[in-house]
């Protein structure tokens, strides 16, 4: 319903889906222009123009306008985990979907 970006490595990574065994990753550096007027995202609806999780504060953006993206590179790496923690699953298969 859009290309979903992270304003940080945290919230990126919270999205790899893993499912918490570790295993290579791809990271994307990308240059973005919101749209002036920020509209709060809504699960299962495409928005209008540029959408966010929090309008005072974004975390997440979700552009329906690929001319607003400027992809700069892809970093592909290898996660380890730790076993200090469980990772918590937040993405599944729709993650794997640009992949295909």
């Amino acid at each position: 319903r859009g290309g979903y970006v992270a304003t940080t490595v945290a919230k990126a990574n919270a999205y790899a889906d893993s499912d918490g065994f570790g295993g290579d990753r791809h990271m994307f550096l990308v240059l973005i222009l919101p749209d002036d007027t920020l509209i709060r995202g809504e699960r299962g609806s495409r928005p209008s123009g540029t959408a966010v999780d929090l309008p005072s504060h974004p975390t997440e953006y979700c552009f329906v306008d690929p001319d607003r993206l400027y992809c700069l590179c892809r970093l592909d790496y290898n996660w380890v985990p730790t076993g200090r923690r469980p990772k918590v699953n937040t993405s599944h298969s729709q993650v794997r979907a640009w992949r295909s």
